[in-house]
């Protein structure tokens, strides 16, 4: 410990003690007598040319008049009365802001942090600008390394002995500067005499606003799209903006899957484009004090992420970034999870919620409604139905007389004929068709039988089982997921332990940041460049991501894995070492929102099956006032139909009288022809049946709802599956036909063919949404289907329906949070290595037929109940015990992300020296043979192949002879 003591401007003692910084310019210790304050001693040679500007500081108060900055308080002085440096305030408990914003910094230094907290701390730095600039002092030189931070965001800025300023007439200017934080009027000009203005701290202040915001990335760093490389000072120089809206002019964009202008407020994107922009100098770049208003907005404006509650973003984000990223670079985590770490194993609770669904008794079939209803007694036909049936019986027998008289005239041949048929027809007629007021009163009683067969229907489906038990097998299937989750948990949490040495190898990497390496090509510039692409330490370096980046070409990157490999070298595993807290959190967070949602979904489940049942069974006690009024309509029409039945008399009388009619006609017919003598037959005087004679039996109407009777069957289905490669080709083929859709009829239903249909319904009239149903079938299969037209065929916008599971599945992966469950399985069984992006691609199709042939199901893309159970199961197979993957001859060519010179799935093969089809690849004694044709240094031929595994290595027979390959994880 440093006890060198010093006297004080106001004739005081300072003793020194503990070093706490050392700086370029000198070293920061503490004050041994007092913990509020700490002392700056500067380096030899500095202190003189600095003891008038920290002389004024201190005559101007402004440590009393601004807390939370580290102005100069006293000065210090050696035993000879020489300038030495200062006395301040003691900042503890802070750390530089870079070791917040930058992820693999924050989960050290700030393990507990969130996107609240880093919005906070933003607005507590332009909180403190703003004070500093309300107090007439310019800072000069805003950068990351002059601003701490506590864990309670708490912001406090040092270095304070750089600000610029003036004191009795007298100006003290800053002399330093960071070229990165530099506005572009100042880039290049000299620092040492330049006057610095509040509107140049804007600058800085807003780069430090947008790195904490956007994750670490430098607002400036992206892919150039002109000619050669674009240096950080001459774009800074040039507005280039590289998150700019105005990309035609900057001909920047952004780095790959980062935050976006549009993942934050409209507001605050719009002062980051005044402050970045040409039109920033002339007074449009927003002040500390507007960043302020535009922050606090921000932070009111922040939501939980609702598929990672470690994640927050603003409500107007198109989607949570973080989640993007994530799923961008596997094994990066944007914000580690908060609570405790605690296992998602939780047997009773799991066996509570099993009783509970289980539980709920199944009210069973329905009964019949017929016994159910009251009995009517009382009921007596409608006014006029005897007079009806009279006339009815009436009319039937002169129709029967008048035909009788036709078929007579039939056989006097010529014009005797043809009145003859004109006589039967006027009989048939008469006969056939009924008085309007009868046809009414028989169209009143099929109505009334109509509507009680309905309501019979629709009794026995909503008092019924049916709803019940689609319930209780959607809560099965919920069931079975939460039951596998917490074994997924265990199987992640076995391969965590398996994977110490990686854990412990990736932490060892991240401590060495990319600072650290020293290279005359990987200059301040490109090491910026870097950590705006996400790649801060030798942890990060990836051959293929540094390959990408613009300016970084294979020689660079493969320095890059070098000096990552001279690091690695270093690293000694420690097998006593346990796994890392940490990484269980992660797992256990990552398990926790999927198993939040599945429990509230079965509660929510329960409770729909207990309510099922209750008004299954209470509906069979009460029906309701509709079904008895639909009963009372059948039963008045019953009696009313029983009215208009002739009795048995009438019956008796009608049958006598046709058979007199017959007798007649056949007479007419066989001799010769004489003219009938009518005789009029009154019917009986009494028409009613006798007591005892039963009532002729009525006829039964079918039970049959017409087309559109609610609750009565399911809606219409279209007859093409979007998720069928052919059928959504079909659909696609149509869309293009008529101009709504413009990409390529691949069978791929993405986000181009659903907007597609978005503007067909839209220009229909069907809908906002890409609802695909009969109904949209039919109207864009029909001849005369509309085509889109000028206005019509923009419909980007709209929301995105949830489209339902094939038969006999729970998910459709043509859903985006579908897709990325089925792509992160596929990733962890190693069939998989793209993004999990949610978007059902050639590559997720590929994958999930790799899976299927290694499982042993049908070797190809479709989405059946069988795939689904066998993904979902715990044990199925992974590529890594098969032919599927990445191979290279020498395992040294699997390092560090270099391309790979053999990967083999079951559709293909790809190697150094040519490319393979299969048309077929099935299991063989241990191995596998493939079938196919293979091109070879230009000429191609049938190729009958034998891959055969031994542990991670492949032998690869063939009519060419016999290859070995390593694989590559």
């Amino acid at each position: 410990m440093d006890l060198t003591t010093y006297t004080t401007g106001s004739g005081g003692t300072v003793r020194l003690g503990a070093v706490l910084g050392r700086g370029g310019e000198g070293t920061v210790h503490a004050v041994h007598d007092d913990q509020r304050l700490a002392a700056k001693i500067y380096l030899p040679g500095l202190a003189a040319e600095r003891a008038e500007k920290i002389a004024a500081m201190i005559a101007a108060g402004l440590h009393a008049a601004v807390g939370f900055v580290a102005f100069p308080i006293d000065t210090l002085h050696d035993a000879s009365g020489a300038f030495v440096g200062f006395t301040m305030r003691r900042v503890g408990g802070h750390k530089p802001v870079h070791r917040l914003y930058s992820p693999t910094d924050r989960k050290r230094a700030f393990p507990r942090a969130t996107y609240p907290l880093l919005v906070r701390a933003a607005l507590n730095l332009a909180r403190a600008v703003a004070g500093v600039h309300a107090a007439g002092v310019v800072i000069g030189d805003i950068n990351h390394s002059g601003v701490l931070v506590a864990d309670d965001a708490t912001v406090v800025l040092i270095d304070s002995d750089s600000f610029q300023i003036v004191h009795e007439g007298r100006l003290y200017p800053c002399k330093v500067g960071v070229p990165e934080f530099t506005p572009p009027e100042l880039q290049g000009a000299s620092r040492d005499s330049a006057l610095r203005t509040p509107l140049q701290d804007a600058f800085g202040l807003a780069v430090l606003v947008f790195y904490t915001l956007v994750m670490g990335r430098h607002p400036f760093a992206g892919r150039y799209l002109g000619p050669g490389d674009m240096p950080m000072p001459r774009a800074i120089a040039e507005f280039r903006f590289a998150y700019s809206a105005r990309r035609g002019a900057t001909r920047m964009e952004p780095p790959p899957y980062v935050p976006t202008l549009a993942d934050l407020p409209l507001a605050l994107a719009d002062a980051f484009e005044r402050a970045f922009g040409p039109i920033g100098p002339g007074g449009a770049r927003p002040s500390a004090a507007e960043w302020v208003g535009l922050l606090e907005q921000a932070e009111a404006s922040l939501i939980v992420c609702s598929v990672n509650p470690a994640h927050h973003h603003v409500r107007t984000a198109p989607s949570c970034p973080w989640c993007r990223m994530e799923q961008a670079y596997p094994g990066f985590q944007a914000f580690a999870p908060s609570g405790p770490a605690q296992p998602t194993d939780r047997p009773i609770d799991l066996r509570q919620l099993v009783e509970a669904v289980r539980g709920v008794a199944d009210p069973g079939p329905a009964p019949a409604l017929g016994p159910l209803m009251p009995v009517m007694t009382d009921l007596r036909p409608r006014p006029g139905m005897d007079a009806l049936r009279q006339q009815r019986t009436r009319r039937w027998a002169l129709a029967l007389v008048v035909a009788t008289a036709g078929v007579a005239l039939l056989g006097t041949g010529g014009l005797g004929m043809a009145a003859g048929v004109a006589v039967l027809a006027a009989g048939a007629a008469l006969g056939w068709r009924a008085p309007a007021s009868l046809a009414r009163a028989l169209a009143e009683a099929e109505q009334g039988r109509l509507a009680w067969r309905q309501a019979e229907e629709a009794f026995r489906q909503a008092a019924g089982n049916d709803h019940f038990r689609k319930l209780r097998r959607d809560a099965e299937a919920v069931l079975r997921q939460l039951q596998d989750l917490a074994t997924e948990e265990r199987r992640r949490l076995e391969v965590l332990a398996t994977r110490r040495r990686e854990a412990q190898l990736r932490r060892h990497l991240e401590r060495f940041s990319i600072e650290r390496m020293q290279s005359k090509r990987v200059g301040p510039d490109r090491k910026l460049l870097l950590r705006s692409y996400g790649i801060e330490t030798a942890a990060d370096i990836d051959y293929r991501r540094i390959a990408a980046i613009q300016g970084f070409g294979p020689s660079i990157a493969w320095a890059l894995v070098s000096w990552r490999r001279a690091v690695e070298a270093k690293f000694r595993f420690d097998p006593d070492r346990g796994v890392n807290p940490f990484d269980i959190a992660t797992i256990h967070a990552g398990i926790a929102p999927r198993q939040g949602e599945l429990e509230a979904r079965l509660h929510l489940a329960t409770a729909a099956l207990q309510r099922a049942g209750v008004e299954a069974v209470s509906l069979r006690t009460n029906p309701g006032p509709a079904t008895l009024t639909a009963w009372t309509a059948w039963r008045q029409a019953e009696v009313d139909a029983e009215a208009l039945t002739p009795s048995a008399g009438e019956q008796r009388w009608l049958v006598a009288l046709a058979a007199g009619c017959v007798v007649l006609g056949v007479a007419a017919q066989v001799g010769p022809y004489r003219p009938p003598t009518l005789v009029a037959v009154a019917p009986p005087a009494r028409l009613s049946p006798p007591p005892a004679a039963p009532p002729a039996p009525l006829p039964t109407a079918p039970a049959v709802a017409p087309a559109g009777a609610p609750g009565l069957a399911p809606p219409a289905v279209a007859a093409l599956d979007l998720l069928a490669r052919g059928d959504a080709g079909r659909v696609q083929q149509r869309l293009k036909a008529l101009g709504y859709f413009g990409g390529p009829v691949d069978g791929l239903w993405l986000a181009g063919s659903r907007a597609a249909l978005r503007g067909f319904r839209r220009r229909q009239g069907l809908g906002e949404d890409d609802r695909w149903d009969a109904r949209t079938e039919a109207a864009l299969m029909a001849a005369d289907a509309p085509p889109a037209g000028s206005a019509a065929a923009a419909a980007t916008d709209g929301p995105d329906v949830v489209l339902p599971p094939p038969s006999g599945t729970v998910r459709n992966p043509l859903n985006a949070f579908d897709a990325r469950w089925a792509q992160g399985r596929l990733r962890d069984l190693g069939f998989y290595d793209g993004d999990t992006d949610g978007v059902w691609d050639d590559d997720s199709r590929a994958a999930l037929q790799d899976f299927k042939l290694v499982n042993g199901l049908a070797a190809d893309e479709a989405w059946d109940g069988e795939t689904e159970r066998r993904l979902t199961d715990t044990g199925p197979v992974p590529a890594e015990q098969s032919f599927v993957g990445h191979w290279a001859a020498n395992p040294r060519d699997c390092h560090y992300g270099a391309p790979t010179p053999v990967t083999i799935s079951s559709r293909g093969a790809v190697r150094p020296d040519g490319t393979c089809s299969f048309t077929a690849v099935t299991p063989e004694s241990g191995a596998w043979r493939a079938a196919g044709r293979c091109s070879v240094k230009g000429q191609s031929r049938q190729a009958d192949i034998r891959l055969i595994m031994n542990g991670n290595t492949l032998l690869w027979s063939d009519s060419g002879g016999v290859s070995r390959y390593f694989r590559c994880h």
